[in-house]
Order: C-alpha cells, then structure tokens, then sequence
C-alpha cells in the first residue's frame, strides 16, 4: 500500500532496518496499536521509515505483547518489556551513545553512526490482522453467549486445566492460544508448559490455564484450532526439513493457503524450520506462465518489469518461473541486461516448473551457483528428497498448508489428571 511504498523508498540515512529473514514488522507511528500497520520485510531487504514516521518519534517495531524498539537518531530510545517473557532471539544494532540499554545482548559495536541498524526480529508474533481474525472467530464461535456453559455452571467457578498433546509432533501455536485466552478474559492465568517449535510427546501437557471455568470453556475451542492447525504444519514442515538432511536444500511455503489464516499458517511453516516464500502479491514479482504468455515473450515480460521497477523505484525481490530450458536461458539474459534501481540484478531466483529431479539436475549443471534455484509443482513429501539431491535451493511445497492434517491436542481439567 501506499504506506508501505514510501517507508521502502524513503532515503532517510538515520534510521534503517535490515531484514535477514521474512518477518512481520509493525510501524506505528506513536506509541498506540490501531496507529500501526503489517509490512513484511524479505531476507536482506534494506527498510527505511518515512520521515512522517521519524518526526513522531522514531521507527517502531512491535511484537504481539508490547515489546517494541525504537530507532531513533541516537539509536535504540527505548524498550518496553510488558511481556518479560518475550524477548528477541538476538539483536544487533550500531549505536550513537547506547550500548545494551535493557540487558537483551545488543551489540555496540565499532560502527558510531546509524547508517546501518541489523535487528534479528522476534520470531514469534501476534500481528495486527492476527488479531482481528483471532477476535472475529471468537464472536463467530461465542455469538450471544455460551448458553451451555452459563446454564450449567455457577456464576464464579474458578478452574484449572491443561492442553494436552495427543501425538507426537512439532508443537505450534501456543502462544497464539494464550493470546486467544487473554482476550477472552484478561484475568485467566496462562503458563506456556512447552515452546513454539518444540517436539512433544504423546500425553505431555503443553500449556495450563487457570482461572473463570466459563472463560476458559469459552477459549477453548478457538485455542485448540489454532494449535491443532499450527502444529499439524510445523510437524509436517519438520518431516520435509529432515529428510533433506545431507542437501542444502530449504523448503518454501506457497500462497495456498487457508483465506484469512496466511500469516498462522506461514508463522507454523517457520517453527517447523521451512523457509517463508512471498505473503502476498504485494511483496515479491514472481513472473508465471500465464505472465509469459500474456506478455507475449519471457524477454517482453521481463523487459516490462524492468521498466516497471525503474518507475517505481522498486527493489523487490523478482522470481522468474521457468518451464524449460528456453525460458531459463531467456530469463538468464534478462537477468545480465537489466538491474533494478539499486543495481542488483534483475532477477533473483528462477523457479524450475514442474520439472522432473533429472531435468532439475540439468538446470543447477548449467545455472547453480550463478543464480538460486526454486524446485516447485507436483512436489510432495514422497518425492521431494530427489528434489533436494537434485541440488536445487528451494524446494517450494503448497502441501504443507494445504493438504496436511491437524496435529491432535485437547483441553482436560485437573481433575482428568488428579483423579
């Protein structure tokens, strides 16, 4: 959106952002939520914060429970931790006159000027339109109210119970139920018994709840989907990871995805070890067949996004999909003929269509290590280890969110296991 548009091509030196991997970055222009809006960053994809978002003070970057960082002319102005829980796997930035303002290992080092702030995001985060979804299925889900739970039980019960693993699996979600519990009822007591992207067990207890039984009951199916769904991607993704053990190979995630559940669906593909591929439409030029065939030509097709990035002083990430060798070594030319504004080349990455592991192979003897390649179509977990002995990059599979199943999990008072 426009927004986004003008932090990417603002120039402002003092305060920039560097990305290492696809994150969801939150800018507000103050300190308040609602001012906030989602943009997503690619792998070292350099963010500069509009000046309209400097002059209110500073770049902000939030996580779902109120952690922020402030970039600032002096460099980190502040940090609130509402949530101590939360903290930044690491975090790296240069400096003016702060060196590890609140304990959470940042770097000062010899750089002294801000031309360059490298900030690991957090990896794990409700986002703004998370929890728009989050808060239309619970009214979805509660309606007029819980008539069985407000018939049956006594107005004040207090209860305790635990989400229980099932089966065995990559556990996802957790944190996103907690969210789920906080909103319904800010009073409730949460205890994350296991981390996101942990392996568990069949029988082990990952999260405990305490507090109104009637809000708890009213949480609990919405927090069991969540986790369910979550975790169902991330064990599945963990399988794929592993059987590309011995390869360099990544698996990618796709947009086939559940409407409205995308940024779940990929935060699960992340903490089952897969790679993000593109969010949306907005945030990546991936040139298909149909794009070729309605331009007329590979050349024509990347010859207008060219003319296209210049324009719009675009720097975005451009992933050619290829469906035979004519294609490749048109989209290769490209790739040498043009650059994008801030002279990189042109295209990033091709994308081999529906090519057999051998016609693969082929392509990364003729283009691997001049260019990453991108294995996709017809991909599943049977036959994506040829893929990634193959010697591609990536190997991008829409199963992983469309077609796995849910990992089992449910809620059990105290009493189920005291007896």
């Amino acid at each position: 959106d426009a927004r986004g548009k003008s932090i990417r091509s603002s120039n402002h030196k003092h305060h920039v952002a560097q990305a290492p991997v696809l994150e969801i970055l939150e800018v507000l222009r103050e300190r308040q939520r609602p001012h906030g809006f989602p943009l997503f960053v690619q792998e070292n994809e350099v963010v500069h914060p509009a000046d309209e978002f400097v002059e209110d003070g500073g770049f902000r970057l939030f996580d779902g429970f109120g952690v922020f960082f402030a970039l600032l002319q002096l460099g980190i102005g502040g940090l609130d931790e509402l949530e101590p829980s939360v903290v930044a796997h690491a975090v790296h930035v240069y400096p003016s006159a702060l060196s590890d303002p609140a304990g959470l290992c940042f770097t000062d080092g010899q750089k002294r000027d801000l031309h360059e702030a490298k900030v690991f995001y957090l990896r794990r985060m409700v986002s703004q339109s998370m929890e728009r979804l989050i808060r239309f299925a619970l009214e979805e889900d509660l309606g007029t109210g819980d008539c069985t739970s407000e018939s049956s039980l006594p107005e004040g019960l207090l209860q305790e119970g635990f989400i229980m693993a099932k089966e065995d699996g990559v556990v996802a979600g957790l944190e996103v139920a907690e969210f789920v519990f906080g909103v319904v009822d800010a009073s409730l007591t949460c205890e994350l018994l296991a981390a996101d992207g942990d392996a568990v067990t069949a029988g082990q207890r990952v999260l405990r709840i305490a507090g109104a039984a009637k809000s708890i009951l009213i949480g609990e199916r919405l927090a069991l989907n969540f986790i369910q769904r979550m975790s169902g991607i991330a064990s599945r993704t963990a399988d794929i990871m592993a059987s590309f053990a011995g390869t360099k190979c990544a698996v990618l995630d796709t947009r086939k995805t559940t409407p409205g559940l995308r940024e779940f669906e990929k935060m699960a593909v992340r903490l089952g070890g897969g790679t993000n591929h593109r969010m949306g439409l907005y945030d990546m030029i991936l040139v298909k067949d149909n794009h070729v065939d309605y331009a007329g030509s590979m050349a024509q097709a990347l010859e207008n996004v060219a003319a296209y990035m210049k324009a719009e002083q675009s720097n975005v990430p451009v992933v050619v999909e290829v469906r035979d060798a004519d294609e490749a070594a048109a989209a290769m030319a490209a790739r040498t003929k043009w650059q994008k504004p801030d002279g990189s080349p042109l295209v990033d990455r091709l994308l081999l269509d529906n090519h057999t592991p051998a016609e693969a192979a082929a392509m990364v003897e003729q283009w691997g290590g001049t260019i990453p390649l991108e294995a996709s179509g017809g991909i599943t977990p049977d036959n994506a280890r040829a893929y990634a002995e193959a010697g591609v990059d990536y190997v991008s599979m829409g199963w992983i969110t469309h077609s796995v199943k849910g990992m089992d999990f449910s809620l059990k008072s105290a009493t189920y296991f005291n007896g």
